[in-house]
């Protein structure tokens, strides 16, 4: 598994990149790194997906990706918000040199 807490600590201050419509409280202090629920990204019964697979999600984005709250969206809308949230943390972490490829 690939785990670095130092990465999931930089959602500390960040904007979320999920932002779902009409959930999204778009408080930086609320954003945290919420993991894929996809196995593809190492999801299992009781464990997370790999640190890498994370998108900067508000606390209120978090829940609806974790589907402890529900919406009007369907879970494919969901994932999807999910994928365009990681890719622009995906862009925002290389940028900000969280991550660096050699």
């Amino acid at each position: 598994m690939i785990r670095s807490r130092k990465y999931l600590d930089r959602a500390k201050g960040q904007p979320c990149m999920v932002k779902i419509f009409g959930i999204c409280n778009n408080d930086p202090t609320t954003t945290v790194m919420a993991h894929s629920n996809k196995y593809v990204h190492g999801k299992a019964l009781g464990l997370k997906a790999h640190d890498i697979f994370c998108t900067l999600a508000c606390s209120n984005c978090h829940s609806v990706i974790d589907g402890h709250t529900r919406t009007e969206y369907t879970k494919a809308e969901i994932d999807e918000f999910w994928q365009r949230g990681f890719e622009r943390t995906l862009v925002l972490a290389f940028n900000e040199g969280w991550i660096r490829f050699t």
